[in-house]
């Protein structure tokens, strides 16, 4: 019985969903119209999504502040993920979404705003309903994926899906609103706590690294969900005692949504250094001092880049194309698999084969790429 109401209730769903397709596909058009907004505008920008995501999405906030500095933007997602522009000086306002959803049905519905932008990827049905109940005269976003194609329904401005890096995703959405971005602005920052006068950080490492030896960094963690994208901790730890070989120390970090990599961390037979429980200030700024940072795609490698860190990325079901660093020196290290890359943002991860593109990648080809850094920062000094 219980089996029978819950098919029937998916049904339903994916009924509407379908009609939702059809009536967007109906009133969409692929023009892209101009606004023209007053200088102190309210524009609230939904940012729903990972750390990494949302450092991607920065550029624009200090886009959007140029051309209307008198503008009031109000950046609206999770609280775990908005730390990451905490310290930005072109947000005014932080909402952090509820996890019950009529907590923020009853946010968006008394949220004053000009402007309501949707950035990439974080489109989908619902936060176009949370656009629509702004009120907001201008709604922006990327079409959505619904049963039958795309759809806009509820965006007032819209862009079909392009094959682009997220940070040209969401620059492609300003121009709406007549807002250009020069090349040498597009690079995603990281802004330092500015009362932050620690150095617990630098302590502990001088303690660990007395030989003051050339440090690179480890992320072998993932964003929660994503442990496909995870290249196996052996071969870390086999690629850690390579390095350590060559003369350097490697720093693990592991965040805390990552606990439980730690016991098997510590069982390395490499020497690595754990480093965890530190605020994400203090991460980018130990991050400063590394040479490079070999990691899985993970927001780390990021935050890493936003403080002009090198680092080589190990992909498997992600496109580099779409979400390797921007901006930054960056190594792509990949299996070639013919299945890969697979995942798209609108679907969870999933594999059939065991992530197969990821467990193929050998040590020695993240070795090669790491000497390849290690060669040109010895030859530049």
């Amino acid at each position: 019985m219980l089996g029978s109401i819950k098919r029937s209730i998916l049904f339903v769903g994916k009924f509407f969903a379908a009609l939702v397709a059809l009536v967007g596909q109906v009133l969409s058009s692929n023009e892209i119209r101009k606004v023209h907004i007053n200088s102190n505008c309210k524009i609230a920008i939904l940012i729903n999504f990972g750390i990494g995501n949302v450092l991607m999405v920065s550029p624009i906030l200090q886009a959007i502040k140029s051309k209307y500095p008198e503008s009031h933007i109000t950046v609206i997602g999770e609280k775990s993920s908005l730390q990451i522009i905490k310290y930005s000086p072109y947000c005014d306002k932080f909402y952090y979404l509820k996890t019950k959803i009529i907590s923020n049905i009853i946010f968006f519905s008394k949220l004053d705003c000009d402007v309501f932008f949707c950035a990439f990827p974080g489109n989908s049905f619902k936060t176009a309903v949370y656009g629509l109940l702004s009120s907001a005269p201008i709604r922006i976003g990327y079409s959505y994926p619904t049963l039958l194609r795309n759809s806009s329904l509820f965006f007032t401005h819209h862009i079909p899906p392009i094959r682009a890096h997220i940070v040209e995703k969401n620059i492609e959405l300003l121009t709406f609103l007549n807002i250009r971005v020069n090349k040498n602005d597009r690079k995603p920052k990281y802004y330092f706590n500015p009362h932050y006068h620690g150095d617990e950080y630098q302590r502990f490492i001088d303690n660990r690294n007395e030989d003051k030896k050339n440090m690179i960094a480890f992320h072998v963690g993932a964003a929660k969900g994503g442990i496909g994208r995870r290249w196996s901790l052996e071969k870390f730890d086999e690629l850690a005692s390579l390095l350590e070989d060559l003369g350097s120390v490697v720093l693990i970090f592991i965040g805390p949504d990552e606990l439980n990599l730690r016991s098997q961390v510590e069982n390395f037979t490499s020497n690595c250094i754990i480093i965890e429980g530190i605020s994400l200030d203090e991460v980018a700024r130990l991050l400063q001092k590394c040479e490079i940072i070999i990691s899985n795609d993970s927001s780390l490698m990021h935050i890493a880049a936003a403080v002009s860190i090198p680092s080589i990325g190990l992909y498997g079901p992600t496109d580099p194309l779409l979400s390797s660093p921007y901006g930054a020196v960056h190594e792509a290290v990949t299996a070639h698999s013919d299945c890969s890359p697979c995942y798209t943002a609108e679907k969870p991860l999933s594999c059939k084969i065991d992530y197969k593109c990821m467990q193929t990648i050998t040590v020695q080809d993240v070795l090669k790429a790491t000497e390849k850094f290690i060669h040109r920062k010895v030859f530049e000094k």
